[in-house]
């Protein structure tokens, strides 16, 4: 089984967490619909050559959104694709399965035989684009820091270290702002009623 793994993105995966935080729903057993794969990468401008990090969230192979047995997204996607696109050329760069939390963080870097331009990032399985919003955006400029195209990485050569299996979830991040929000609210309560007590 391929376990993804960031390599040296860890402050990029925080980043990315935190604009799913802001961007994207949550998912769970009582959520009226399924959220679709998305796909974010950065940076979003890089040379040729140079490593980027590719993270996805809530890829799963199912839609379970009106009370039926199994998990909401059903199972984790497997054996996801990722290609890299500018202009007309299309190169496959790595090869990840989803964790069990749907999600994945992996580095690969840019093929220098594509070029430089505005490009993109597609996740695909069985040969299908399977993001919901469509490909990920990345500019690829300026001079490149190797010659030849790096070999596909394939996450099952990769041994992920200890504590770090996946793209941190966005749950812990909805729970700390679910009891930030409550804790001023009743801060706010409690410093209205004062006031009150002073006129």
């Amino acid at each position: 089984m391929r376990i993804p793994r960031v390599l040296g993105g860890g402050l990029a995966a925080v980043v990315l967490s935190a604009a799913w935080l802001v961007a994207g729903p949550g998912i769970g057993a009582a959520g009226a619909s399924c959220v679709g794969p998305q796909l974010q990468v950065a940076p979003t401008v890089a040379a040729p050559g140079q490593s980027v990090t590719v993270a996805g969230l809530y890829f799963g192979d199912d839609c379970n959104d009106t009370g039926g047995p199994g998990p909401v997204l059903g199972q984790p996607l497997q054996d996801i694709e990722l290609w890299m696109r500018v202009g007309d050329e299309d190169k496959l760069v790595a090869l990840v399965d989803a964790s069990r939390t749907y999600d994945f963080a992996i580095q690969v870097p840019v093929p220098p035989s594509l070029g430089t331009g505005a490009g993109a990032v597609t996740a695909r399985v069985d040969g299908r684009p399977v993001t919901t919003f469509g490909p990920a955006a990345l500019v690829v400029e300026g001079e490149p820091i190797r010659e030849d195209d790096p070999p596909v990485v394939d996450a099952d050569d990769l041994a992920a270290p200890d504590g770090i299996a996946s793209l941190p979830s966005a749950w812990p991040w909805l729970a700390v702002g679910a009891v930030g929000g409550v804790v001023a609210t009743l801060a706010g309560v409690a410093l209205v009623r004062r006031r009150r007590a002073w006129f």
